[in-house]
């Protein structure tokens, strides 16, 4: 059967549609989820209808949508110590109690909440983590396919410095390529310790040109980048919607390039 979980949220935060998002993405993987506007009677006392949802069997859970506004919120605190009190006098200790995070902090949580899980909305897995705390289990871990180099964006004023880094070992001969229609994208390319976008310096061997079958951009030098140092790739709009990363006479792998 279905698991249920009962949500409260701050009106404010569906003002476009937010929390409705958020009923949405749970629905989808097939929880059910009861919030004032389905499971409450307009006319009748408030709390008591939230107290029996919460002592009801077939409600398994309850989460607080912890946002800036929400916890700026009466009513919204209010509801979560009557959903903390009924649901640990009635449900008892285990019953599954969890935060939802969008915009605030965790150390900004009811001290209650802190103990107990949490989720981050901004978190690819939140709603598995949310499934998980009903079942009564861990959550399951997803399996991500990174690629064996990290892209950064560094920004500074008009400047825009993409860092390349190998995620272990090092990259000789080092090249990096774009399709070649987006040539003047590249305006510079440099060498520089991890996570500092160098302001000058000498490259070794620096090359630069077209591929053997014109398709392809590409820049590099002798390197080496790994172990501390990274390529920076100084690129203007309209930038690639993927970069080629390898070295001279070794496979290239293709890397989307990520949102500035």
């Amino acid at each position: 059967m279905p698991k249920r979980i009962f949500l409260t949220y701050a009106w404010v935060d569906n003002a476009d549609g937010d929390f409705d998002f958020v009923v949405q993405q749970l629905k989808q993987a097939g929880v059910g989820v009861v919030y004032d506007r389905v499971a409450l009677t307009p006319g009748k006392r408030l709390w008591e209808q939230i107290g029996e949802q919460l002592s009801s069997d077939s409600i398994d859970g309850w989460a607080f949508l912890v946002t800036p506004n929400s916890l700026k919120s009466k009513a919204c605190l209010e509801e979560y110590f009557l959903a903390l009190g009924r649901a640990l006098d009635t449900r008892g200790e285990e019953f599954p109690l969890l935060a939802l995070v969008h915009g605030a902090e965790f150390r900004d949580l009811p001290p209650s909440l802190r103990i107990r899980l949490g989720a981050s909305l901004s978190d690819p897995d939140w709603v598995e983590k949310v499934i998980a705390t009903l079942e009564n289990r861990a959550p399951r871990e997803t399996t991500r396919n990174l690629a064996p180099y990290s892209l950064r964006w560094h920004v500074s004023g008009a400047k825009n410095m993409l860092e390349v880094r190998p995620r272990f070992g090092t990259l000789v001969s080092w090249r990096v390529g774009v399709p070649s229609t987006f040539r003047p994208s590249i305006v510079g390319f440099m060498e520089g310790a991890n996570g500092h976008p160098p302001v000058g310096g000498m490259l070794v061997l620096p090359v630069e040109g077209l591929s053997s079958d014109n398709k392809l951009w590409f820049v590099g030098a002798r390197g080496p980048v790994g172990n501390g140092v990274s390529a920076f790739i100084s690129m203007r709009l309209p930038f690639p919607p993927h970069i080629i990363v390898g070295s001279e006479g070794n496979p290239a792998i293709i890397i989307p390039v990520p949102p500035l």
